[in-house]
């Protein structure tokens, strides 16, 4: 490519100016630039273990205690507070960057035709007014948190929570439309629906009011999914999905960085929309607000019980906006169509390959590869989300796991002519090649970040872009048919799941225990080329197979050092 050298001073110039030099590039083209609805294919789910509430009272007083226990972290997020993290591994331990944090009560993913924008309000420390969008049977509701830069007692927020589900059962009926819809949609038709309604001063307001709020609490009815037997997958696919338009997906607001659920029958998550942070965020404060709830703690500030403060924020709709609206409600079907499996492993975890002086990630990535060929006969261009918070305003790069090396060992474990050395010589170079890539990519050399800068300067510089990055070769290689994420911040009995990123893929995140892995797998029900359940059963055989091949290896060296005495 003639104009490489080109793009490529280009961007070695704005590295000398920028404190991250990938940002603006890769935000566009991971999430802003996406037009895919924010559920099931953008924002991931999180449940953690269950509560149990004896009355609708406890109930009230549970999301108080969760409401003080976020804005607990918050304080920490808003003083800067939080202790730095430090990175883990085979690579130097250094602190990681904490910017991903600061922004995650104070943005809002505003969607736009071609181009969502990422706003984020200014928050004065010590903040005078907070409040938190409560949502309840499709119907958005205005709670104050934070008056005269007091925190609000748990009597009162209960209080409140309860006289917001009175207010919202007095007014609702089976016709009301939900406005919410409108945030689970193509994000094209998103930026329309959002376009009619800010026409009117009235819905702009309210609009308005939900970008401003520090989060959104979605108060649901009972957890959806009574036709799936294992309970796990039940409440995460409820934080995925609310369990479609039937139950309740329209009782969200997806634009919103938190959305934390809590079901009346003691289920407790969040969905998270990911432009402004990676998962540490997310796991850190729910852990912070579980270990709040459960001291018993309470933020007091107030002298004195205040009125009543809640209200339902109010939309003024025309037959225009009302019939976008209903097609949203009809669009949002396809969150139906979620094919989630959630795969406990116990025959072994980390322990076993570490043994064997192997990765314990790549082991499991190679694994994830080999069951990828055995059910499609190729390998799947495969994303691994690889942390980049060793750099200031790092986020993540692609450790590509479906390399040359891969399928040439995969290939020859399928060939039932190979022999052992064959087979040994091949694995060793594939894992060999994995853990060459994870360490260029964790030192902030890969190539995915690299690449997509270019092409997005060259389009922006071109009236022709460059054939290099318009043809089918170039597409294909980030068209993800396995979006993949290891969890090692998880904890036990919670879940954390997504969809597949396009609609014939796979989504496949997983936590690697010391003697477990757990598998969090999705696909498209209406896609015949997939299937979740295959993917599971394969997954097993593949994860056998893996023990009883790499036992084979010593045994087969062992047996190869005693002929050669």
């Amino acid at each position: 490519m003639r104009e490489g050298p080109e793009l490529q001073n280009e961007l070695v110039q704005l590295a000398l100016k920028e404190k991250n030099w990938i940002n603006p590039f890769w935000i566009k083209a991971m999430y802003l630039g996406n037009r895919a609805p924010l559920p099931v294919y953008s924002n991931p789910g999180f449940a953690v273990p269950d509560v149990t509430h004896q009355t609708f009272q406890d109930y009230f007083t549970y999301a108080a205690s969760f409401i003080q226990g976020v804005f607990d972290y918050k304080s920490l997020i808003d003083r800067r507070a939080i202790a730095p993290e430090t990175s883990t591994g085979r690579i130097k331990p250094q602190k990681l960057c904490m910017s991903q944090f600061w922004n995650i009560f104070s943005s809002y993913r505003h969607p736009y035709f071609c181009m969502d924008i990422m706003e984020i309000r200014e928050i004065p420390v010590p903040s005078m007014e907070e409040h938190v969008t409560v949502m309840y049977k499709s119907m958005a509701f205005f709670l104050p948190v934070v008056l005269n830069g007091k925190i609000r007692s748990q009597k009162e927020l209960a209080k409140d929570l309860h006289h917001i589900t009175q207010l919202a059962d007095a007014e609702c009926d089976n016709n009301n439309l939900a406005v919410s819809a409108i945030t689970s949609i193509n994000r094209d038709r998103a930026a329309l629906a959002y376009q009619l309604l800010q026409r009117d001063e009235t819905n702009k307001k309210s609009l308005n009011s939900i970008k401003r709020c520090a989060f959104v609490l979605c108060l649901d009815g009972t957890v959806s999914g009574e036709e799936m037997d294992n309970p796990m997958e039940r409440r995460l696919v409820h934080m995925i999905t609310g369990g479609g338009p039937k139950h309740a997906l329209f009782n969200r607001w997806f634009d919103k960085t938190f959305q934390f659920v809590l079901t009346s029958d003691g289920c407790v998550g969040v969905n998270y929309e990911h432009t402004a942070a990676e998962g540490a965020p997310m796991f850190m404060l729910m852990e912070h607000v579980l270990d709040f709830i459960s001291s018993g703690r309470e933020l007091c500030d107030t002298l004195r019980e205040t009125e009543t403060a809640a209200y339902r924020i109010q939309w003024r709709l025309d037959d225009e906006l009302n019939a976008v609206i209903k097609s949203a409600m009809e669009e949002a079907r396809f969150t139906e169509e979620l094919d989630l499996k959630i795969f406990h492993y116990t025959g072994y975890g980390k322990s076993y390959p570490k043994s064997k002086e192997l990765s314990p990630d790549a082991f499991v990535q190679l694994t994830l590869q080999w069951t990828s060929y055995r059910l499609h006969g190729h390998l799947l261009c495969t994303y691994e989300s690889a942390s980049m918070r060793r750099f200031i305003n790092g986020r993540v790069e692609n450790l590509r796991a479906a390399t040359p090396q891969v399928l040439q060992w995969v290939a020859t474990m399928e060939n039932k002519n190979a022999s052992e050395e064959a087979k040994r010589k091949a694995f060793l170079e594939a894992m060999d090649h994995h853990c060459k890539i994870m360490f260029e990519v964790l030192t902030g050399y890969g190539i995915d970040n690299h690449l997509m800068a270019l092409k997005e300067m060259a389009e922006h510089k071109y009236e022709k872009v460059p054939d290099f990055f318009s043809n089918h070769q170039f597409d294909s290689m980030f068209n993800f048919h396995l979006s993949t994420s290891q969890l090692p911040w998880l904890k036990p009995n919670c879940a954390v799941g997504y969809g597949p990123v396009i609609e014939d893929g796979y989504g496949c995140a997983y936590k690697v225990s010391t003697e477990s892995i757990t598998f969090f797998i999705s696909s498209m029900k209406s896609c015949k080329n997939t299937d979740s359940s295959r993917f599971r059963d394969a997954l097993k055989k593949t994860l056998d197979d893996m023990k009883t091949f790499t036992e084979a290896i010593v045994r087969w060296e062992h047996r190869v050092l005693e002929d050669g005495k």
